[in-house]
């Protein structure tokens, strides 16, 4: 941090700075890094709205969902309709269960985009899990999987849909894919979930088991040894 402040002239002088506010997150100083940003949108107002987005995943990473959802509106006030601040703050939303938000900025961003394939499988695949229009969901994430066939993402809410559908093979199928392209614990959760209900209750235990030590505090990892507090006895 003291080398990057001495960065004081030059092409670099922006890049620094931002790698300053880094640093000082990393320290934990992450009330001084939010000030230094707001400083830095003042000095180069040109680059708003990376400055808004790498707030907004600082404060994620602290899990302050809350505070990030209202930076984020604050800047989508300041850039209506903006596609990164929209498709951010609709991830954002879904983790302090604004699911209304999270549609409408999904669907906005559609319009703009009938195709892209992230905000069709963010839609689709929040529908799947907190809703019962499956139909509609399944139609979202088909297209996205169109679109990126091997996206593991994708892959994941694809067998997600075909769970909640009860076609618990074709979930097998395709969560199986998803797990071995990326060992992620949202995707072993899910995998994990359609196993248990399948009869496979070692291979699900142990699929849980290695999500859990990847990410004890993942928060589908959670609401699974809620769900199932007998397989972690």
């Amino acid at each position: 941090m003291q080398w990057f402040d001495k960065v004081t002239e030059g092409p670099a002088v922006f890049d620094a700075q931002v790698n300053t506010v880094t640093a000082l997150f990393n320290l934990g100083q992450l009330p001084e890094a939010r000030r230094r940003l707001a400083d830095l949108r003042k000095q180069y107002p040109q680059e708003t709205l990376r400055l808004y987005l790498l707030e907004g995943e600082l404060l994620n990473k602290t899990k302050d969902y809350a505070g990030a959802f209202e930076l984020l509106s604050r800047a989508l006030e300041e850039s209506p309709g903006q596609p990164d601040l929209l498709y951010t703050r609709a991830l954002v939303a879904e983790q302090i269960d604004r699911l209304d938000v999270l549609e409408s900025d999904l669907r906005l961003l559609l319009e703009k985009n009938p195709d892209d394939p992230n905000a069709l499988n963010a839609l689709g695949f929040t529908l799947a899990d907190h809703s019962q229009r499956l139909d509609e969901a399944k139609r979202y994430i088909a297209r996205a999987l169109e679109l990126k066939p091997g996206d593991p993402a994708i892959l994941d809410s694809y067998g997600w849909i075909h769970y909640r559908l009860g076609d618990y093979q074709t979930a097998l199928e395709y969560l199986h894919r998803a797990f071995t392209s990326l060992q992620d614990p949202e995707i072993g959760a899910h995998l994990g979930e359609v196993l248990w209900e399948s009869g496979n209750r070692q291979d699900a235990k142990k699929i849980w088991m290695e999500s859990l030590h990847k990410d004890p505090d993942h928060k589908n990892m959670k609401k699974v040894m809620q769900r199932y507090p007998e397989a972690f006895n």
